[in-house]
């Protein structure tokens, strides 16, 4: 039997242009003890001539976050590439344990305009 290889389905790449909307979050993986950065990006677009505005939670890991953690800053206009990734997270508060899933685009490469 002839092997097929799929095409564009088997890609999980996105591209994203807008505005950083806040400080950029810098933490350490408790597990790796490597560093992230968690950006939200704004975006303004027009949908029936009306203008409409998404929030995108974008993640840089290392080697990309120590690169730009001390650059990009708030209303700082951006273009990025990455991927998809989700998973759910086991929050625990108090005796009650909930799962909750998140979905954030993983960054590979970046670049800025400085205002």
């Amino acid at each position: 039997m002839k092997e097929v290889k799929a095409g564009i389905n088997d890609r999980n790449q996105v591209f994203l242009e807008g505005t950083i909307r806040g400080t950029p979050r810098y933490s350490v993986s408790p597990g790796s003890g490597k560093g992230c950065l968690n950006v939200t990006i704004d975006q303004l677009k027009y949908i029936g001539g009306e203008k409409r505005y998404f929030s995108v939670d974008v993640v840089l890991f290392e080697p990309m976050c120590g690169m730009y953690k001390d650059v990009l800053k708030d209303g700082m206009f951006v273009s990025m590439e990455g991927h998809i990734i989700s998973q759910d997270i086991a929050i625990t508060v108090g005796e009650e344990t909930k799962t909750v899933k998140t979905m954030k685009s993983v960054i590979s490469f970046l670049q800025y305009e400085e205002n």
